[in-house]
């Protein structure tokens, strides 16, 4: 559900989107992959993880290098700000981790600057931002 979420939350800003994108020629396959086009709040490329089970940390690192590896703005969705604070404890050294207090997505966001990791969506935000589009 995630998945269909972020692809009609970035149609809806006028992104082409494409689920369980696999670029050609590559063996990784992504969540969501975004397209800028002229309707598009930005001309920057996407490539999104939505990321369910963040106390994972193999698998999270695994998606973090996977989503470094691509010329693509990266973004992560998780459940919630518990989420989100599992989902930096397992990227700790990759990433810089904002204060565990921050319980807003746009701060901690705004805290990122990682290739791996630039923005930080809750799925709350996606559901409310999708039911009002």
């Amino acid at each position: 559900m995630g998945v269909r979420l972020c692809k009609t939350y970035y149609e809806q800003l006028g992104y082409d989107v494409e689920m369980y994108h696999s670029p050609e020629g590559e063996p990784e396959v992504y969540d969501v992959w975004v397209w800028d086009t002229e309707d598009s709040p930005d001309d920057e490329d996407k490539v999104v993880e939505v990321e369910t089970s963040p106390e994972h940390t193999s698998h999270v690192r695994g998606d973090y290098k996977k989503l470094a590896a691509t010329r693509a703005e990266a973004v992560w969705v998780v459940k919630d700000y518990e989420g989100a604070h599992k989902l930096m404890n397992c990227l700790d050294g990759l990433v810089d981790r904002p204060p565990k207090d921050v319980q807003n997505f746009e701060k901690i966001s705004e805290q990122l600057n990682e290739h791996g990791m630039s923005t930080l969506l809750g799925i709350n935000k996606l559901r409310k931002e999708v039911k009002q589009g």
